[in-house]
């Protein structure tokens, strides 16, 4: 029954390339699982995240809050639909973990709402301010941004 709901949803007009309408909310939150290799040289530092955006994607809706509908949808791979394009604006080299399978999911909630996350590993920028050592502090940040998007097409941007 799944996967005959996703292949009404995706088969009858669903264009993955456009935004249904804009600007879409993305809520983005992360879970920080480790950061290390803190490098004053380099200035860089490693982190392993768990990175989530939500949105809603009307075209995607296939139910109703109480119908007997299954909650959400899990997409397989092959399966295309509209994404955020989100990337890491400090990062210096990244890749997601793919041990025994790839740990990202996509869930289509019936209402249409779309939760995407990823287990990524990163080496992210971080400009050191280091003429106060060995008392100083330092901000790293992780610095994201959406690569070709603006405001009109993904609205109020999120604070992390």
């Amino acid at each position: 029954m799944d996967t005959e709901i996703l292949e009404r949803l995706l088969s009858r007009g669903y264009d993955w390339r456009t935004i249904y309408s804009g600007p879409v909310v993305v809520s983005v939150n992360m879970l920080i699982r480790s950061i290390s290799k803190i490098d004053n040289v380099n200035m860089e530092y490693s982190v392993q995240l768990t990175f989530r955006e939500s949105w809603m994607d009307e075209r995607l809706k296939y139910g109703e809050k109480n119908d007997d509908h299954p909650d959400f949808l899990i997409l397989t791979t092959g399966k295309q639909i509209w994404m955020p394009d989100s990337f890491f604006q400090n990062e210096k080299h990244a890749y997601k973990h793919m041990i025994d399978k790839p740990n990202v999911l996509i869930r289509v909630h019936k209402d249409g709402t779309i939760l995407y996350s990823v287990r990524i590993s990163m080496v992210l920028s971080c400009p050191m301010h280091l003429q106060f050592y060995p008392m100083d502090v330092q901000q790293c940040y992780i610095d994201l941004a959406s690569y070709a998007y603006t405001t009109k097409d993904i609205g109020k941007p999120v604070p992390l």
